[in-house]
């Protein structure tokens, strides 16, 4: 393993005593369990994130809820009155979980006490919390909360700390995600489960994933949880659609600035013993917005935004069939088809080069919380994906030559987790993930002289271990984790096939101590601290090439780097109605091996030559005080380059903002039969360059949006207007490719469910 991924001696004693001590607990587990096979205080938690309730008011926390129903699990004694896991308090559960609270009680009176043992316990968290993993630094974005008339994901990150969201125009273009200042292809993205980065290469496009079936958008910095297999330098951004639940139905239609059109269905209930839910939703925008000026004197100025439109549609649906016991078969199925033009730099003249794309993910999940006793949980998911894109550029607008191409990429892959409470000292987690990924690029026309892609195929195997011990004496729970991450590449347009093997350890060690809010009058403060190696695999043109020009390096070292980071967090609910959270991170990060293309002799080639040393302080502040809602975030970068250019090394890298900042306040006021509710937005950019060379110059933006909405209960229909860059401003995030002004959009919605 060394001799094959440079792992340190200090690393590979680390995995190997963290395998050893999970192999240990199986032993102490079993001497610790009582006779029955398992510790058992009352009615166990559903797996639709029900919590029982003990006979003293108490909630029974002997069965882990699910990772996607309640959040972590943390490790305590029963009667251990000291700080620390084994003290946190129960959070008074919502509302709407009061009456499985309370018809839970009785049954939990007539369980036997626990005397001299010692359980594995859960707690729910609140709905703004993270759900895979306590200790690291993670935000949660609800769609549902938003008060534009139209959203899309690059939009709703903007209020997480440490986000950097890059557009190359408005609805519809191309948008990367960067955090804590990563690459956007250091940050890895699933749907329900299923990985969307593909082998081939690039960032995610943020504006390819739909938000209209969105419940809950989970953003985990610097930290990669275990659950999700394979690891990310820079982060994870896991989003969930809508769970199956009571029958509802809605409809809504818009239209907006650029003659933007969108609209929405959606449906759900039961099928016999099958709940059910599925949405349909589509967009259309030219994206005329005016032009900005030309960057080069006497340049091509169009008067407005040039072969920038886009059509979508897309959909989800999915379905869950209860099981006996606490068990459930859980299906999705989520597609998307896209007719969009490529418009060029703003300075050339640009209108039929176009890429239509269509992507499929489908999924099966069964969950269990019976198959491994009490405190266990068990998820087994299975799933595939195909995406299909096809560019035609006739006139040579983009690449110098015609090009016709229709590549397609398809994934199979399964991922196994498996918790286990070991007595009444620890909580594992184990992981097993396999997946295999084929690229094929179809190209005709003059595409053919230029070698465009190679058809290729990576398979990739994931295991991994992770430990949640509490240390009683300071109440701080200790989470190790490692795993290793198996890739096999292979060029199969060779004969023979040429095959890249590589074997990637990642670990990480995770603190967290939360303490007792009975005496602090409710409020819950958390300390939480993390530090691990992670690593990138070259990409398929990284590794092969793409065209004459990019010349490909099979020999490429991963991308590897540590990230660490401390933070302090506070949060308090003492109503259904009024909430707070605050936090304040630091953080830092050394990544070495930097893929970058170097240009010799008329051709590129993929080298690790770079370096960056980068560091932070990133706040985050969510507060709701009955009508009045504020939700804020401030992030220092300071992201240089320390790669073997002169006259790079040392400066802020491209892209990566040194300041970023937003701000959203939101007012309801109730009026007769109708609910009003305002609000208005900033956003602010400085610190941000476009090369990090000294000729380049620092851009800076101030952005203001505001919305209203009318809303009547009684019918649930609601009007929302609202508005972006209020002040017209002129500015973009990359060159030539500004983004729009002024712009304001008008929905219209029904919903059967409030």
């Amino acid at each position: 393993l060394r001799a094959r991924s440079g792992l340190p001696n200090a690393g590979l004693v680390a995995f190997v005593l963290t395998a050893t001590v999970a192999l240990w607990g199986r032993s102490a587990a079993a001497e610790l369990a009582p006779s029955d096979g398992g510790v058992d205080g009352g009615a166990d938690a559903g797996l639709d994130g029900s919590v029982a309730g003990g006979a003293d008011g108490s909630v029974d926390r002997t069965s882990a809820a699910p990772r996607d129903g309640t959040g972590p699990d943390l490790i305590a004694a029963a009667g251990d009155g000291g700080a620390g896991a084994g003290s946190v308090d129960t959070p008074t559960p919502p509302a709407g979980d009061a009456g499985t609270t309370s018809a839970s009680a009785s049954a939990a009176a007539d369980q036997p006490p626990l005397l001299g043992k010692s359980v594995v316990t859960t707690r729910r968290l609140p709905s703004g919390a993270a759900r895979e993993d306590l200790t690291a630094s993670a935000s949660v974005v609800v769609p549902d909360e938003s008060g534009r008339a139209i959203d899309d994901l690059g939009s709703l990150l903007l209020e997480v700390p440490g986000a950097s969201v890059t557009r190359r125009g408005g609805l519809g273009s191309f948008t990367t995600l960067s955090l804590r200042g990563s690459n956007p292809e250091e940050v890895r993205f699933y749907i329900d489960g299923v990985p969307l980065n593909q082998a081939v290469g690039g960032a995610v496009d943020l504006s390819t994933l739909p938000l209209g079936d969105v419940e809950r958008i989970e953003v985990y910095r610097g930290s990669s949880p275990i659950v999700f297999g394979q690891s990310a330098l820079g982060g994870v951004v896991s989003i969930v659609t809508r769970t199956p639940g009571p029958a509802r139905a809605s409809v809504r239609g818009g239209a907006g600035s650029f003659r933007t059109m969108f609209a929405d269905a959606t449906v759900g209930g039961r099928l016999g013993p099958v709940r059910l839910y599925a949405g349909v939703h589509t967009l259309r925008a030219v994206g005329d917005f005016p032009d900005s000026p030309p960057e080069v004197m006497g340049g091509y100025r169009p008067l407005a935004r040039e072969n920038n439109g886009v059509t979508q549609w897309d959909g989800v649906l999915r379905a869950v069939l209860p099981l006996s016991g606490r068990r459930e078969l859980r299906a999705g199925l989520l597609v998307l088809a896209r007719d969009q033009g490529l418009p060029r730099e703003n300075i050339f003249h640009g209108m039929v080069a176009r890429l239509t794309s269509a992507r499929g993910v489908a999924h099966l999940a069964y969950e269990s919380r019976d198959d491994l006793g009490a405190g266990s949980r068990l998820r087994a998911l299975v799933y595939g994906a195909e995406t299909r894109g096809k560019l035609s550029d006739p006139l040579s607008e983009l690449a110098g030559r015609p090009l016709e191409t229709d590549d397609r990429s398809r994934a199979l892959g399964a991922t196994v987790t498996a918790e286990k409470a070991l007595g009444g000292w620890a909580r594992l987690v184990a992981l097993a993930e396999a997946r295999g990924e084929a690229y094929q690029p179809r190209h005709g026309g003059d595409s053919l002289l230029l070698n465009a892609g190679h058809p290729a195929r990576r398979q990739v195997v994931t295991t991994g271990l992770e430990l949640t011990v509490p240390w009683r004496a300071t109440g701080i729970d200790v989470v190790p984790s490692g795993r290793v991450e198996l890739f096999r590449d292979t060029r199969t347009d060779r004969a023979p096939a040429s095959e890249t093997g590589r074997a990637l350890p990642v670990y990480r060690l995770g603190l967290s101590r939360i303490f007792r809010s009975e005496q602090l009058d409710g409020v819950r403060p958390r300390l939480f601290a993390n530090v691990g190696r992670y690593a990138r695999i070259p990409s398929f043109v990284e590794l092969f090439g793409y065209n004459g020009a990019l010349v490909g390096n099979p020999d490429l070292l991963p991308e590897r780097g540590w990230n660490a980071d401390v933070g302090a967090a506070v949060t308090r609910a003492p109503s259904a109605t009024s909430s707070l959270l605050a936090s304040v991170t630091l953080f830092g990060a050394a990544v070495e091996d930097l893929i970058a293309w170097r240009t010799r002799a008329y051709q590129t080639r993929a080298e690790n030559v770079s370096r960056a040393r980068i560091w932070g302080v990133e706040t985050e502040l969510r507060v709701r005080a009955g009508r009045l809602g504020v939700t804020a975030q401030a992030t220092l970068t300071d992201a240089r380059d320390r790669g073997q250019v002169a006259a790079s090394a040392g400066r802020q890298i491209a892209y990566h903002p040194r300041y970023r900042g937003y701000g959203r306040a939101e007012w309801r006021q109730p009026a007769g039969p109708l609910v009003w509710s305002a609000y208005g937005d900033i956003e602010g950019v400085a610190g941000a360059y476009e090369t990090a060379t000294a000729y380049a110059h620092p851009q800076a933006r101030l952005l203001i949006g505001a919305g209203l909405s009318m809303e009547h209960p009684a019918s649930g229909s609601r009007l929302t207007a609202s508005a972006m860059n209020l002040g017209d401003s002129r500015v973009r995030d990359f060159p030539s490719y500004p983004l729009p002004g002024r712009a304001i959009f008008v929905s219209l919605c029904w919903s059967s469910f409030h």
